[in-house]
């Protein structure tokens, strides 16, 4: 179960890290949030040893993209956008904002990929046997 964790951790710190660097490069979020989507989710099957699942793959997609447009209308940036590529120590209202875009663009996410699980869940394992169709 830790190794699960840790490899969910990491997927999903380099996976936002990917997004922010697409984006903060095209200024484009909703492309970051569909590119740190795939490449967290791809990474996470890597890491876990499975067998590349496209539709996953795909949910991290539109997941990422829907959970950045929700997220930049939740909680827009005022004013001049934070330089992503400099370290500081000083942060002001945008720059906590933007981790507050990320919680909720992650959160998102995670929502559309449960609810998609659930889904394929049901869909793969109903018993069809018990069928009288004729």
């Amino acid at each position: 179960m830790l190794r699960a964790f840790g490899n969910g951790a990491l997927a999903g710190m380099i996976g936002s890290g990917a997004g922010l660097l697409t984006a903060s490069l095209t200024m484009n979020p909703i492309l970051g949030g569909s590119v740190g989507g795939l490449v967290g989710n791809l990474l996470e099957q890597g890491l876990s040893g499975k067998q590349l699942d496209a539709v996953a793959a795909t949910v991290g997609v539109v997941g990422g993209s829907l959970g950045s447009s929700i997220a930049r209308n939740l909680l827009p940036l005022r004013g001049p956008q934070p330089y992503l590529n400099t370290f500081r120590n000083n942060y002001g209202k945008n720059s906590y904002r933007l981790v507050g875009q990320e919680l909720v663009s992650e959160s998102v996410e995670g929502d559309v990929s449960a609810v998609t699980n659930r889904i394929m869940n049901a869909l793969t394992t109903s018993d069809l046997s018990a069928c009288v169709c004729q």
